[in-house]
């Protein structure tokens, strides 16, 4: 009987030296190295946003403006540092637009490249993800965490850090990593690089016109950016010809009511931002990296003669 207790205590404390640091330790550190989901580079790109002066370029939208810019071409070619922090449309607009209220500085320009008729409202599941990677998300979603939450999400992210780690060198090589938390310095994905997947029916989506919210909701942040001498521009996000052609009538409908009820300056047409099809690599919005040459030199060309009608 006391052997087996013995080895039951030997067990009991072998268990706990394995198990404590999921319990009390970041795995990863704060930087959460070993998660791949790409939400995670939402640590990055706060980090990176505290940390470069004034005046910068910050890039903002969803999955358009995180695959398919090349900040570093801008901050050359406009002598700006550039920061985009740019994810996922599945944020919604009044996440995007509230993380970024606090970080503002005086002569700071901000580019606001959004999907058509993007909600204002986040997915749940990215709100799930984006609560469990960077805590203090909930202050820009406007709500608090459960303690069962603040207990669980820490060793939640043990769990798949220590996964990650031993799974990772097995198929890093595969296609299961095709969305990593692969960025640069700037915040651009590039992990999608090499991808060279065709244009496919699937980029025929059809577009549904709505009196869009959104529209109010970037006057009031136009609001909050000018009290700061913050700049605001607009600009239409990517998409292939095949997805402009069947949406002609809906997308001008919504340039109109940009024209008439939007306070922020509007760089360009729709049709500026029309891409031959095979320059997407797997959605719409998802420019590979040809087409996010193109678009970049064109974002120079526009925010150029933007800043030479300052003067």
């Amino acid at each position: 009987m006391g052997r087996f207790i013995l080895r039951l205590l030997l067990f009991s404390i072998v268990l706990i030296v394995f198990l404590a640091p999921l319990f009390f330790f970041r795995i990863g550190g704060e930087r959460l190295k070993y998660i791949d989901n790409p939400v995670a580079a939402i640590i990055d790109k706060h980090e990176r946003i505290k940390k470069i002066n004034s005046p910068r370029l910050i890039i903002t939208g969803g999955s358009n403006a995180f695959y398919g810019i090349n900040s570093a071409k801008l901050r050359d070619s406009l002598n700006l540092d550039v920061c985009n922090m740019a994810l996922f449309a599945g944020f919604g607009l009044d996440f995007m637009l509230n993380e970024l209220k606090d970080e503002l500085k005086s002569n700071d320009i901000v580019l606001l490249s959004i999907e058509y008729f993007l909600p204002s409202r986040i997915n749940p599941k990215a709100e799930e993800q984006l609560i469990r990677y960077y805590p203090n998300s909930i202050k820009y979603l406007n709500k608090d965490i459960s303690t069962k939450e603040k207990l669980l999400n820490p060793i939640k992210l043990n769990i798949e850090s220590v996964q990650n780690f031993v799974l990772k060198p097995l198929t890093s090589k595969s296609s299961i990593f095709i969305q990593t938390r692969l960025t640069n310095e700037y915040g651009d994905a590039i992990g999608n690089l090499n991808f060279k997947n065709p244009a496919h029916s699937d980029f025929a989506v059809k577009f549904e016109y709505k009196d869009w919210e959104g529209i109010a909701k970037l006057n009031q942040f136009l609001e909050i950016a000018a009290l700061k001498n913050v700049k605001v521009l607009f600009v239409f996000p990517p998409i292939p010809e095949v997805t402009y052609n069947i949406n002609k009538d809906i997308i001008a409908r919504l340039e109109a009511d940009l024209k008439s009820r939007l306070k922020i300056q509007v760089l360009c047409t729709p049709q500026d931002m029309v891409f031959d099809d095979n320059l997407f690599f797997d959605t719409e919005y998802h420019l590979n990296k040809f087409g996010r040459e193109l678009r970049t030199n064109k974002l120079i060309e526009m925010i150029k003669d933007f800043q030479m009608s300052l003067l």
